[in-house]
This record gives structure tokens, C-alpha cells and sequence, in this order.
């Protein structure tokens, strides 16, 4: 893919859907599949001076994955999950409402 056009992406992706803010934390949460898209997305955002975290989730078993606490995902203030499986029914994503 070219990176001028991924770049376009991330900038759509943190600053208009994310509404990101000056001194804000991003974390990145990604699985075994997109670990090549989040170290990119990691660099953009460095290229940036964004201050952000990549962590890696890991697969109890299929469509299941070793989840962060909650308590650490809630010093930031923007997360993105780069997942082949949803996390939308976990109560982690359930915090990020809250």
C-alpha cells in the first residue's frame, strides 16, 4: 500500500474520527494479524510527537483474547483496536463508554 495514502488514513483516523488533542495518549491495541499495521501506525504517530502505547493482545483460544485491565486503558484518552476478532461485547470496550 502506498504510505503517502496509509498516511492520509492515520490522519483521517486519529484527528477527525478520534477528535485526538494536543498532549493526549493513544493506545494502540492489536492482535498476532495487524502487528505490521500497528508498528506503521506506531511510527506515523511518533513522526507526530504523539505520545503513544502498542500492546499486543494475545488469543486465550479462537475469537478470545487476553485482555488489558481496564485501570490501565483508562490512562488514555484515545484507543484503537486493530483486531480480526470483535471486543465489542467485552466490558473493556464496555469502559470506553464510561
Amino acid at each position: 500500500m502506498n504510505d503517502d495514502l496509509l498516511a492520509d488514513g492515520f490522519s483521517h483516523l486519529i484527528f477527525h474520527c478520534g477528535q485526538f488533542s494536543e498532549n493526549e495518549r493513544v493506545l494502540i491495541l492489536f492482535d498476532e494479524y495487524n502487528e505490521a499495521l500497528a508498528s506503521k501506525l506506531d511510527v506515523f504517530l511518533k513522526s507526530k510527537k504523539i505520545n503513544c502505547q502498542l500492546f499486543l493482545l494475545e488469543s486465550k483460544c479462537e475469537r478470545i483474547y487476553h485482555l488489558p485491565e481496564v485501570e490501565y486503558v483508562n490512562n488514555f484518552n484515545l484507543s484503537l483496536a486493530l483486531t480480526v476478532y470483535s471486543i465489542a461485547h467485552t466490558s473493556l470496550r464496555k469502559s470506553f463508554c464510561n
